[in-house]
């Protein structure tokens, strides 16, 4: 893993050897919120890509004239854009 502003390296400056020294060289807080800036930044991305699979499925189903399914895929399309949005890092 390399070394970020929320993975900091350990002061020795010696390089990381493993995923787990540059947590190790956070306090508590700077841990826990390092840890919610990544999940915050993950849930983005996985609804980021739902949303993008969503739209391709959807156009594969109006090409097949599937009414319906492309009802229920758009409704859901829209529901993981409205999510991206609100969960967008730095917002």
């Amino acid at each position: 893993m390399p070394a970020s502003a929320d993975f900091p390296s350990a002061a020795t400056g010696e390089p990381e050897t493993d995923a787990w020294s540059g947590w190790l060289a956070l306090s508590g807080d700077d841990a826990i919120a390092a840890c919610r800036r990544q999940h915050c930044r993950l849930q983005w991305e996985v609804a980021r890509y739902i949303e993008e699979l969503l739209r391709e499925l959807g156009t594969m189903a109006k090409t097949a004239e599937l009414g319906q399914l492309v009802y229920f895929l758009e409704m859901t399309r829209q529901e993981a854009e409205a999510l991206s949005l609100r969960i967008q890092p730095g917002t």
